[in-house]
């Protein structure tokens, strides 16, 4: 329990029984990051527990899809959005949107068109954002890093990409 903040950051590929590639307990603000290619029984991606009243979990600018679990595959919990997030199910998720969001539901999931977890440019793996994928321009105006994770100069077209990754 504490603060965290996770800014251009990929969690992929990990499993667990609650909470896939996140578990949040406290107080999390997720920016510019990518949440993909995690498992679990219950959130897949992110899960959370509120522990005392004032824990919240904050997200922008950030691609929380292909995860999986048997309950909330994408995330579990009451998740709050700062804006331009893309949720590719949001079963089991209580996401409160905000502008630019995009979500898919069990029924209608967004596809995020993301790459498999790969050296796409040193110092670490990231999920390559493929052609056509909803998240490439779609933050708001000045909302960016400076950089990617990968340390390639956002944006790279009208607006900088939502993730970790800038295509």
């Amino acid at each position: 329990m504490g603060r965290l903040s996770v800014i251009n950051s990929t969690i992929s590929g990990n499993t667990a029984r609650f909470g896939g590639g996140i578990e949040s307990r406290g107080v999390l603000t997720l920016t510019h990051s990518t949440v993909s290619g995690n498992s679990a029984v219950e959130g897949g991606g992110f899960a959370i527990r509120i522990m005392v009243s004032n824990d919240e979990t904050l997200i922008a600018n950030s691609i929380i899809a292909n995860n999986t679990a048997e309950i909330g595959p994408d995330c579990l919990g009451v998740i709050t959005s700062l804006g331009n997030n893309l949720i590719g199910n949001d079963s089991g998720c209580g996401f409160i949107p905000g502008d630019g969001d995009t979500m898919g539901t069990k029924a209608r999931p967004v596809d995020a068109r993301l790459g498999a977890l790969a050296d796409n440019g040193e110092p670490t793996a990231t999920n390559a954002l493929l052609p056509g994928s909803p998240a490439i321009d779609a933050s708001a105006e000045g909302s960016c890093p400076p950089l990617d994770q990968r340390g390639v100069p956002r944006p790279r077209g009208r607006s900088c990409d939502i993730g970790a990754f800038e295509w």
